[in-house]
């Protein structure tokens, strides 16, 4: 096994790289991984890896997975205790790292995909650890998809990924560069897409029919726009307390989020 000692070497400054810019991660199509959970995370669920980088704790955490992880990876690297703590995003890191291959985008849908389990669009989110909670959120409740408009945070990055606790891996995530265009694809093919949003005309979560629907929420400071609110077929709300302050927005996404699923199980409105 090759062993790396400086900080310096083009595989750490690789992957330092890799784990601070998005451009970097888009070009050349590769994203890291840290830690045991996520590494492991990625090669169950068919991630390739290229390059495995472990300290000897590392090793020793991971017992009798390192073997398969090491098959799989295209190299395995050893490194010391003092270039994993430059490169760790983590203040206790566990000497596991990786760079994975391939991105996780399903691409750009020209056409809807099928979401009969229901689905998320999120508009201008701002907070990877509000996208990685959702994403989360979404694939415990069985969703078929998150789509994401161009500008939120990207699902790669270590933030994300963290917060997602690996779902970011499993779940199929869309990127919607026109949400709005998005949005009248999906109307098109009979799917309905309810808005998030406070409005006149809003409806409390629990008097519409979710199944097989997409619930838009927006940015975690503007919301949703008007313009995009009226390309929807309807403003849902959820209904909180009076005087209490708006949910957050993973948390409220989280919610819908069951909603949907209670829909998918046939439990609305019980």
């Amino acid at each position: 096994m090759r062993q790396i000692t400086s900080k310096d070497n083009p595989n750490i400054k690789e992957y330092v790289r890799l784990c601070g810019s998005r451009k970097s991660r888009t070009e050349s199509g590769c994203f890291v991984l840290e830690g045991m959970r996520l590494v492991c995370d990625a090669h169950q669920s068919g991630v390739r890896i290229g390059l495995l980088l472990v300290t000897e704790e590392g090793m020793a955490r991971l017992g009798e997975r390192f073997a398969a992880l090491s098959d799989a990876a295209g190299e395995t690297v050893l490194i010391d205790r003092r270039i994993a703590g430059q490169i760790a995003q983590t203040k206790t890191p566990q000497g596991v790292f990786a760079v994975c291959e391939g991105a996780l985008w399903r691409g750009e849908p020209s056409s809807p995909p099928a979401l009969g389990r229901g689905a998320l669009l999120l508009c201008s989110l701002q907070d990877p650890g509000n996208v990685g909670t959702i994403i989360r959120s979404a694939e415990a409740f069985g969703l078929s998809a998150v789509l994401m408009s161009a500008d939120c945070p990207d699902p790669a990055s270590p933030k994300v990924l963290r917060a997602s606790m690996g779902a970011a891996l499993r779940l199929p995530l869309y990127r919607c560069p026109d949400p709005a265009e998005t949005v009248g694809r999906l109307r098109e093919a009979g799917i309905p897409v309810f808005a998030a949003a406070l409005g006149e005309r809003s409806a409390p979560v629990g008097e519409v029919s979710l199944r097989g629907a997409v619930v838009a929420v927006g940015n975690e400071g503007a919301g949703l726009s008007e313009e995009f609110c009226a390309r929807c077929d309807r403003r849902v709300i959820l209904p909180i307390a009076p005087g209490s302050e708006s949910l957050n927005a993973a948390m409220a996404a989280s919610i819908f989020a069951w909603e949907l699923s209670r829909a998918a199980r046939g439990e609305e409105n019980r």
